[in-house]
């Protein structure tokens, strides 16, 4: 409905709060950089330093890491669809 009178709302909103924290591995906090910088985003991704910045996280992956980037490079379906 468009409506907003004939929308109700819960007012008990915070028996429905959650908290929570992301635990950032070293990958996540080099990534963020990425998003916050176009001259580092391009220095990782079209350079020829792109090959070796690539080699060099993958080392610094955790194991869970490790075990996504694995089951992403298996996978046929990339997005998602």
């Amino acid at each position: 409905s468009s409506n907003l009178k004939n929308i109700r709302t819960n007012d008990d909103w915070e028996h429905y709060k959650m908290q929570f924290f992301v635990k950032r591995t070293l990958v996540d906090r080099a990534t963020s950089l990425l998003f916050n910088s176009d001259i580092i985003a391009r220095l990782v991704m079209k350079s020829p330093l792109t090959p070796l910045i690539y080699k060099v996280a993958a080392t610094l992956r955790s194991p869970e890491e490790e075990e996504l980037a694995d089951d992403i490079g298996k996978s046929k379906i990339v997005g998602p669809y």
